[in-house]
């Protein structure tokens, strides 16, 4: 190895001087060599990318002038101030280059500082405002690479090639929903052959960033800039450069995604199953059968803590941040009656008869309430009033429903920032958390809790916030609207500064964090969370096939990720989770759904999720669960065997067959070695699965077994190959278990 990075900088550095020959006007230009081969070298007056050399091989670029935007800025404030920005590059050290921009014109200052690190380049921006006004910009990088013909990657199962004249992003931008946003903190393009560059961000702190191609290889983010943010005017981003290997495309984009961040993937649970939902322990017949080993629950008196310990069952304390909820009296006159019928009719019923509170009417309420400390909800009042985000009219984000018995729920959505006073307290909102939650977790029934569990992580997440008594309390930059150019808190961003200081405090702890509802639009709360799940509700849409099946379209929005069918968003739960445990819940309603579904599709569900190693559970409906424990007891032990051996997206085994898509778990010479192949197809598949002996060191006496039966399976040696023949109905999965044989192995990229 150390030979070999001796020829590369030797030959690095024979480019170098190749091309300075060859552009003489560029001799004050600055460079960086990163350890494993990747080289770049900017024109010093312009700070243009003139040269990109990986692995002593140029990436083509296209011809550029010195008019190059290597940064520009899009403002929706101002429009006229878009453009780009004048720029130098100057060589800090050896190892290190500093951009400096500014423009008069555009009203903007930028500093960027360039590492080269081992295998990557960090690149450190500052962005500053210098007109004093609120603003609103895309910054955007860029470099000159010509790319046509390569393939840009929408996940680890999709790639598209590229053409002129096209914009290739994770969403086409007339989907974005608020930004033209990417649920990945990477973006990849890749030859078939040779070349293969991602741009990547840290997923802390939280970006509003997109990685694309449009004829330049660019990443770019959204930013509010305001005078009256916690850091006027300004707003820092950090993002990175590296190339990877073009034959395993975005998948070792992401494999070394995780070598470069590894503490956002630190695995610390000991056991992996299903989520038990609220429902009690000894509701569940024979839980342990079911595989059942995470537990949400929001009453100590109905989840004895001795049954979840005894079986193994991590137990997790309920909260839903991120609202603030009041309760108003049904109305004056008639209030006993309306309690009745809130009790007796069906809420369509109930609608029909009475008519909900206006916004005013509430709002008008919520203020009495508040200014009256003699009032039963003057304390709930307060925090509405203190918490609620307003939208771009100044509205609150309100909703309104019925609660039985009682009046009408109102409920806002909450600013969460730990640093925000709590009305009449003087504490702030962490400082609330500790004395209260953090207490329990910690001192009832002697520890009882193994952590906290939070409800609907992503509740209105993508919402903005125009509050600007909020902006001081913001640590992150604030995104903006794009129709009107005004800044704004993303509710997302606030909530993960409160869900970052909860993990540190549990963590410190030696607790557990697990949330429901993530990932839905953003990727960055996975590092902060131990365990990971989402809600998937029972609809009329469920195939007779595979359950497999996803719209054949290059973009795909929001809605259609939270449909638990749709693979892109599969595959999104296990690139974000990496080796965590993601978990499935299946919302039937009533015992009576549970039965329909499951005599129909409960074997194609968990069939589905197999191939992910995503831990299929069901809703609230466990006392009628008896008739599926077979099911449980077959796929159980298989689910978790692929999660104990851990995902890597880097299979080294492929299939002959288009349809037949292959998934790698664990290694060799851990006895976790694992392989799911589905079918995607529409009619039966058969092929070859050739997988790589040599890279993934299975030793010559090696076997393969069916995971499910231990049957062993006829396979050949073909070289350094193993090879297997499969046949599968359409939407069906199979898994292959290699276990170690006798020769030991200390496998390349193994988990530590």
């Amino acid at each position: 190895m150390k030979h070999f990075r001796a020829r590369c900088g030797a030959l690095l550095l024979a480019v170098a001087a190749a091309i300075a020959l060859a552009h003489p006007r560029t001799l004050n230009a600055a460079e960086l060599s990163t350890r494993d081969g990747l080289y770049l070298r900017f024109r010093g007056m312009t700070a243009e990318l003139l040269s990109l050399v990986n692995q002593a091989e140029h990436v083509p670029l296209k011809f550029i002038d010195e008019s190059y935007p290597t940064f520009s800025i899009t403002d929706y404030s101002a429009p006229e101030r878009s453009g780009r920005i004048p720029t130098e590059i100057k060589q800090a050290d050896e190892s290190s280059l500093v951009i400096n921009g500014r423009s008069d014109e555009l009203k903007v200052d930028l500093l960027c500082r360039l590492e080269a690190l081992s295998d990557y380049v960090r690149f450190s921006a500052e962005l500053t405002d210098t007109s004093g006004e609120d603003r609103a910009v895309t910054l955007r990088y860029q470099m000159p690479v010509t790319a046509e013909g390569w393939r840009w990657w929408d996940d680890a199962a999709r790639s598209r090639l590229i053409e002129p004249g096209k914009r290739y992003v994770r969403y086409q931008d007339d989907e974005r929903g608020m930004f033209p946003l990417w649920w990945y903190p990477l973006g990849s393009i890749s030859q078939e052959k040779g070349h293969a560059l991602a741009f990547a961000v840290p997923l802390d702190p939280p970006t509003l960033a997109r990685v694309g191609y449009d004829g330049d290889f660019f990443i770019e983010f959204d930013l509010g800039l305001s005078p009256a943010a916690k850091f006027p005017s300004k707003a820092n981003v950090t993002f990175y450069l590296y190339s990877h290997d073009a034959e395993w495309g975005f998948r070792s984009a992401l494999k070394k995604y995780y070598d470069l961040f590894p503490q956002y993937f630190v695995k610390r649970v000991q056991r992996e199953g299903l989520w038990l939902a609220r429902t009690p322990t000894q509701v569940v017949p024979s839980p342990e059968e079911f595989g059942i080993t995470f537990h949400e629950v929001s009453s100590v008196k109905t989840n004895p803590m001795r049954l979840d310990n005894a079986m193994g069952v991590y137990t997790f304390s309920y909260i839903e941040p991120g609202r603030a909820g009041i309760s108003l009296p049904f109305g004056e006159g008639w209030s006993e009656q309306a309690a009745r019928d809130s009790r007796e009719l069906s809420p369509d019923e109930f609608r029909a008869k009475y008519e909900k509170p206006t916004w005013q009417e509430v709002i008008k309420k919520v203020e009495e309430f508040a200014a009256d400390p003699e009032s039963e909800q003057h304390v709930e009042a307060q925090r509405v009033l203190a918490f609620a985000s307003r939208n771009r009219g100044g509205r609150y984000y309100l909703t309104v429903g019925q609660r039985t018995g009682v009046g009408w729920r109102c409920t806002f959505s909450a600013a969460t920032d730990p640093e925000m006073i709590v009305p009449g307290s003087g504490h702030t909102v962490l400082d609330e958390w500790r004395q209260s939650r953090l207490a329990r977790l910690l001192a009832l029934y002697d520890g009882r809790y193994d952590g906290q569990y939070i409800d609907s992580s992503e509740y209105l997440a993508d919402t903005l916030n125009f509050r600007k008594d909020h902006f001081p309390y913001a640590d992150y930059p604030l995104g903006f609207d794009p129709g009107t150019g005004t800044p704004a808190i993303v509710t997302g961003t606030t909530r993960y500064e409160y869900f970052k200081a909860i993990s540190e405090d549990l963590h410190g702890h030696g607790k557990l964090m697990m949330a429901n509802g993530t990932p839905i639009r953003f990727g960055f709360y996975a590092p902060l969370l131990d365990v990971l799940g989402s809600e998937a509700w029972h609809d009329e849409n469920f195939s007779e096939r595979g359950l497999g099946e996803s719209p054949r379209r290059e973009d795909f929005s929001f809605a259609h990720f939270r449909d638990w069918k749709n693979e892109s968003g599969m595959y999104c739960r296990r690139a974000l989770t990496y080796q965590k445990p993601f978990c499935l819940l299946l919302q039937l309603g009533d015992a009576g759904a549970l039965r329909e579904f499951a005599d129909r599709y409960m074997d194609a569900f968990m069939d589905w999720c197999l191939f992910f190693a995503v831990y299929p559970t069901i809703g609230s409906v466990w006392e009628d669960s008896e008739p599926y424990r077979g099911l449980y007891l077959r796929y159980v032990p298989v689910f978790r065997a692929l999660g104990t051996g851990g995902w890597e997206p880097v299979t080294h085994a492929r299939t002959d067959t288009p349809d037949l898509r292959v998934e790698r778990y664990g290694y060799w010479s851990q006895g976790t070695l694992h392989f799911g192949v589905r079918n995607f197809g529409e009619s039966e598949a058969s092929g070859n699965l050739s997988i790589d002996a040599k890279a993934l060191l299975i030793g010559d006496d090696a076997v393969a077994r069916d995971a499910f039966t231990g049957q062993e399976l006829a396979s050949k040696r073909e070289g350094d190959r193993m090879v297997l023949q499969i046949e599968l109905s359409p939407g069906r999965t199979t898994v292959i278990h290699v276990p170690a044989g006798l020769e030991p192995a200390s496998e390349e990229g193994g988990p530590a």
